[in-house]
């Protein structure tokens, strides 16, 4: 995350969407968007990463993403980790 002026943007799905179950070409529109922020994209994807074409601004974790070191920086909304935000004292702002 060092050296991202424009900021860092992280995207997972939680447990809503597998992504190993989600089509190809729907994974491909996520990163095609990705591609085209001028943010780093730190990207939780448990499929196959070597099927998609994967922008230089997105991060591809296969695994489990520490969000409280994450958040300790940055901040990103998901009403499930509320408990999270008031543990840390983060301020999240809802777009």
């Amino acid at each position: 995350m060092e050296g991202a002026d424009k900021g860092v943007i992280l995207f997972t799905m939680g447990a809503t969407l597998d992504g190993k179950v989600a089509p190809t070409h729907i994974m491909s529109s996520f990163l095609e968007a990705f591609g085209k922020v001028p943010q780093r994209i730190i990207f939780q994807y448990k499929g196959n990463p070597n099927a998609l074409k994967i922008p230089p601004n997105v991060k591809v974790v296969s695994g489990w993403i520490p969000q409280q070191s994450v958040l300790g920086n940055y901040t990103h909304y998901c009403i499930n980790n509320q408990m999270i935000y008031d543990f840390l004292g983060v301020c999240v702002r809802k777009s």
